[in-house]
Formats: structure tokens, C-alpha cells, sequence
């Protein structure tokens, strides 16, 4: 019974149905319970983002005789509580922890940092950071992702020089991480020196994510013509991310030309996603070409296109801004869409 619970348990929660997840479990007695089918039922719930449910998960095993949370279920669900922002259950989690005594591998301490760091806190995450009695590269790469979330590019930087000093070598998740901080403080000439670092220092060749991140950064900074450039000298074929980038500096810095090229891109590897004209729809708004915010409006309209419920356009006082919409993606319309705003 436990193979088969174990398994009936895992395939719902893998195909979002945690509610026949639920009854499984739950129908199975308590003494058949094993710590693989709590994992799998917890698992469910932190894939489906319902963190409290994993969280109630999570002390239900305790009450169960000869269950107790291992390392791999409270990783994921300091994970899940990282991606929902739940201070408060990641904090319990952290304290059970501690009044356990529970031993903790590198993916908790990990896990521990990402949490606390993606909810805000650095200072504390740094704390678990500083007594973590290994740091792996997957330590010291979650604690600088942790400083360019929140914003403190500088502090990325010194950890990331210290991590070197230690002789702990960064892959390519910690350059992705180091460039993405510097990205978000403004950093470019830092940015430029990790980005040749990666390939001339640890002969890492740059992938997509990193392009990404230099186009943020650059974008962000204003300096559009770099990064229409690296986008033409890319040795890789640029993805939805790198155009999302263009595309979300020209509105910044109001670059029609750059925005429709960005536009052209993405309708044509995402034209389901109704972001990319409401994106287009706003640089247009924001240099006051109404025609055309029109004519993409009309065109997402006739395609069936509509937009999310967070990003309905919503033009007032010369500027564009999202209100709430029921909306939902649709089918496809194509490169039509950017076309419209060239028809007089």
C-alpha cells in the first residue's frame, strides 16, 4: 500500500489535483503513512503555491508516530514559503529547527537564506548565511541573489569577492545572480567586468540568463544603444527574456524605435501573451502616439487577445497604468499586432 499510496499521492499533486491528493492520503490509515507519501502530498501543495496547506502538511506529519520532517520536505517548504513571501511560517519553520535540533543539510541552510532573503530580510538572512558551518556555492550564490533582490548591489559585490577569496568558484546561477544585482543598483561598469569575468577568468561561456541581465542593466541605466548592440552581437539566439528587457527599458526611456523592434520579437515567440501588447500600448501612451495605443487596442480586440487581471490598460492623464481585469490569454494574432502601429 505504501508504493501504490506513495505514487497515487505524487501524481495528483504533480498534475495540480491536490484536493484527490488530499483524499488519498487521507483515506489511507495513519500507521501506513510513510515519509515518502508525506513528501509527496507536501510536494503537491508547494507546486500548486498553496503554501499554507503545505504548512499545515508539515505539522500533521509531526503528529503522525515515526514521521518526521527530513531535510528534503523542509527545504521545499522554506522554498514555497520563499516564493509566497510567508515571513511567518518560514520563521516557524526556521524555530522548529532550532528546538528540534533537527540536522540540517546545505539545502536548508540554503533555503533558509533564499527565505529569508526573498521576504525581505537580509540582515537575518545573512545571520543564517554567517553561521552556516559550510558555505557551498550554492550558499554563497543564494545570499548574493539575496542582496540584488533587495537591492544592495554593493554588499553582492563584496560578498562575491569574498566568496572568491575563500577559493569557492562561481558557476554560471552565481554570475546570473551578481549580474541581476547589479542590474537592479545600477551597476554597469561592475556589470561589464563580471560579465567578461565569467568567460576570461572560469571559462564559463554566457548563456541566455546572462544576456538577459546585461540588457536589464544597461536598459535600465539608459545606455540603449549597448544594449542593442549586444543583442545584435549575441552568439545565441536572443529569447522572450531578452526582448522582454529591451522592451521594459523602452518604455522607461520612452524608445519608440527599440520598443517596436522588441515588440516584433516577442509577438512572434509569445503572441498568446497579451503583457507584450499592453507593454507596447504603454510606450506608445507614454510619448502620446494615442493612434496607435488604439490600434493595438482595437487589434488585441479583434485578435481575442485580452489581458491579465493585474494589466489592463488604463490611460489617464497622459499616462499608462494597470487596473484589474478579468481577462484571460487567448489565441494568437501575431506579428499583426506590432504591424498595426505602423499603418497610418
Amino acid at each position: 500500500m505504501s508504493f501504490l499510496g506513495n505514487a497515487l499521492v505524487g501524481a495528483y499533486g504533480k498534475c495540480n489535483r491536490v484536493d484527490i491528493a488530499r483524499q488519498v492520503f487521507d483515506g489511507m490509515p495513519s500507521e501506513g503513512y510513510s515519509l515518502l507519501e508525506c513528501h509527496a502530498y507536501r510536494k503537491g501543495y508547494v507546486q500548486k503555491g498553496d503554501v499554507h496547506e503545505a504548512f499545515k502538511m508539515f505539522y500533521d506529519m509531526q503528529q503522525v508516530e515515526g514521521v518526521k520532517p527530513n531535510a528534503m520536505t523542509i527545504s521545499s517548504i522554506l522554498q514555497a514559503c520563499a516564493h509566497s513571501t510567508a515571513l511567518q511560517q518560514g520563521t516557524e519553520i526556521h524555530a522548529y529547527l532550532i528546538k528540534s535540533k533537527t540536522e540540517c543539510n546545505a539545502y536548508v541552510w540554503s533555503a533558509l537564506v533564499d527565505m529569508y532573503a526573498k521576504c525581505g530580510n537580509t540582515e537575518i538572512a545573512r545571520q543564517v548565511f554567517d553561521n552556516m558551518p559550510h558555505r557551498d556555492v550554492v550558499a554563497w550564490t543564494t545570499m548574493i541573489a539575496g542582496y540584488g533582490i533587495d537591492g544592495h548591489g554593493r554588499e553582492a559585490i563584496f560578498l562575491f569577492k569574498q566568496m572568491q577569496q575563500v577559493g569557492t568558484k562561481p558557476n554560471h546561477i552565481t554570475f546570473t545572480a551578481i549580474l541581476s544585482a547589479c542590474s537592479h543598483t545600477g551597476l554597469v561598469t561592475e556589470g561589464w567586468l563580471y560579465f567578461y569575468c565569467m568567460s576570461q577568468d572560469y571559462q564559463l561561456t554566457p548563456r541566455v540568463e546572462h544576456y538577459t541581465s546585461m540588457v536589464d542593466l544597461l536598459g535600465r541605466a539608459g545606455h540603449l544603444d549597448e544594449a542593442e548592440n549586444m543583442i545584435l552581437n549575441m552568439p545565441i539566439e536572443p529569447d522572450a527574456s531578452v526582448w522582454g528587457a529591451l522592451m521594459s527599458a523602452c518604455r522607461i526611456h520612452c524608445n519608440i524605435r527599440l520598443g517596436e523592434w522588441a515588440a516584433e520579437h516577442l509577438f512572434d515567440l509569445e503572441p498568446d501573451k497579451a503583457g507584450h501588447a499592453v507593454l507596447l500600448s504603454n510606450i506608445f501612451a507614454v510619448v502620446g502616439r494615442w493612434d496607435d495605443v488604439a490600434k493595438v487596442r482595437a487589434m488585441m480586440k479583434d485578435g481575442g487577445l485580452k489581458p491579465e487581471a493585474w494589466m489592463q490598460l488604463n490611460v489617464v492623464n497622459t499616462q499608462a497604468s494597470y487596473i484589474p481585469s478579468r481577462g484571460q490569454n487567448t489565441p494568437s494574432m501575431g506579428r499583426n499586432l506590432c504591424n498595426a502601429a505602423y499603418l497610418g
